[in-house]
């Protein structure tokens, strides 16, 4: 199968990344199926490599991190507003275990993902950026940023 293929787990991370935590399935589908998922498609498309092990062990915590510090809503509070951008480089960093290559994607991708988070958060917004439209990028960016840092080898 060709390397390109490894791309096709972008949309089946979001799939499961806004099925994880609905009524169908607990959040854990999200919190450790998809790191897995990532682990073995970067182990079938580009062969075993011991750093696949810390970047699956640093996605599933970078999955269980809070989205915001303090209270459950971006507004109003500036450590949520410091902590988003943070949060989304930390949710698709752990490629570079894989590349080091790919660290402008990952910035931009983490930065995006942060604020797709704050904007599905602020009241004035919320209705364009609906929660489980932004659940599919929890997933989808560092999916994303794996198949990258695969593909750029």
């Amino acid at each position: 199968m060709k390397l390109e293929m490894i791309w096709l787990i972008v949309p089946i991370c979001a799939f499961l990344s806004q099925l994880g935590g609905s009524d169908y399935a607990p959040k854990s589908l999200r919190r450790i199926a998809v790191p897995v998922l990532m682990a073995i498609a970067a182990w079938y498309f580009a062969g075993f490599t011991w750093n696949i092990i810390p970047m699956a062990i640093m996605q599933w915590g970078a999955f269980t991190l809070p989205f915001t510090l303090i209270g459950d809503g971006v507004p109003g509070k500036a450590v949520n507003w410091l902590w988003l951008p943070l949060w989304g480089v930390l949710v698709c960093s752990p490629s570079l275990w894989l590349n080091l290559s790919v660290w402008p994607a990952v910035g931009v991708l983490g930065l995006v993902l942060g604020l797709l988070g704050a904007l599905s958060n602020i009241k004035a917004t919320a209705k364009y950026f609906q929660w489980k439209f932004i659940e599919m990028f929890i997933s989808g960016c560092p999916a994303a940023c794996l198949a990258l840092s695969l593909t750029i080898q």
